[in-house]
């Protein structure tokens, strides 16, 4: 390493944000749906607006992933690095948009059983330099894991009854 290289300190991840959900879904159903990039691209990557141009998930510790989508004429990506995979409690992995210079941000998934669902904790360890946008990045956070409860089915099987369905009501 030279004289002109940074060393890392404490300020490299010195900013986080912890956001939780509950879902109905298995702890299981939760954690494949991070692994798989159709799901993935639907909840993580996803825009309100946009074509998704590249989904790509090596899901293995050193796998590599990454997203690319088109908003308003321009490519927007995102990639990052698989640190560790213990299905169905942890994922870690870096993440970078690529709009920046490579940051050494890692987002950590906690995942537990709570009854027939589960209860997941997402905590985004960042540089200091964001500490501006820790607010903007919970509140994108709480909004993404609310697509992904949309996207994860509710339990079935003898154990899981299927839910009754309301009926409709006509005015």
């Amino acid at each position: 390493m030279s004289d002109l290289e940074p060393t890392p300190g404490v300020a490299t991840r010195a900013v986080t944000v912890r956001v939780s959900r509950q879902f109905c879904a298995t702890a299981e159903c939760v954690f494949d749906a991070w692994l798989d990039p159709v799901t993935t691209g639907s909840f993580l990557f996803a825009a309100e607006a946009g074509e998704v141009l590249r989904a790509e998930i090596d899901a293995r510790v050193g796998g590599k992933f990454r997203f690319g989508r088109r908003e308003n004429g321009a490519e927007v990506r995102w990639a990052g690095e698989y640190l560790w995979i213990d299905r169905p409690q942890l994922l870690a992995f870096s993440l970078n948009d690529g709009s920046r210079t490579p940051t050494d941000e890692r987002v950590i998934i906690e995942l537990a059983s709570v009854g027939l669902g589960s209860l997941l904790v997402l905590t985004h360890e960042m540089g200091l330099e964001r500490y501006p946008e820790r607010q903007r990045i919970e509140t994108e956070w709480r909004r993404r894991l609310g697509m992904l409860s949309f996207l994860c089915p509710l339990p079935r099987g003898p154990d899981f009854p299927a839910m009754q369905q309301r009926p409709t009501t006509h005015i």
